[in-house]
């Protein structure tokens, strides 16, 4: 053998061995290609995380909806019950008025004025003089009256 062929050898052997003496980079590993199947299981997982989120925001939307709405009821619940209380009052003190009204009335009437007893003679124009004399009185009393 001859000295040349006899390095090219040894080199050859050098690189062959276990452990290469040579300056050159390592290659990085290429990752691992995930399947199709695996990527798209993977993806399903993500949107199904991503669709209990929103439905939780949407019940918890819904909920403040609900208590805005009976919130406003229960205003507007309110607002007709003081109406209703308001009303009341009114007509409490009309009452009140009309009550006070005929009390007078009675007290210093004590009797109506259509119902009162006339006592007539048996002469005629005396009669008729009576019921002329009193025709203006009694006519005051009855619409005083009312």
């Amino acid at each position: 053998m001859d000295t040349t062929q006899k390095t090219l050898t040894e080199a050859t052997s050098a690189t062959v061995g276990s452990v290469s003496y040579s300056k050159a980079p390592k290659p990085t590993p290429r990752r691992k290609r995930k399947s199709t199947v695996t990527r798209r299981k993977e993806e399903i997982e993500e949107l199904e995380r991503e669709v209990k989120v929103l439905q939780a925001q949407i019940a918890a939307y819904q909920k403040n909806a609900q208590t805005a709405a009976r919130r406003s009821e229960l205003e507007q619940d309110l607002l007709e019950t003081s109406f209703i209380r308001q009303s009341v009052l009114q007509q409490q003190a009309s009452l009140v008025n009309v009550q006070s009204a005929l009390s007078r009335l009675t007290m210093t009437q004590p009797v109506a004025p259509h119902a009162s007893s006339i006592r007539l003679g048996t002469d005629l124009e005396a009669r008729w003089k009576t019921l002329t004399e009193m025709k203006s009185i009694i006519l005051q009393a009855a619409q005083y009256y009312l």
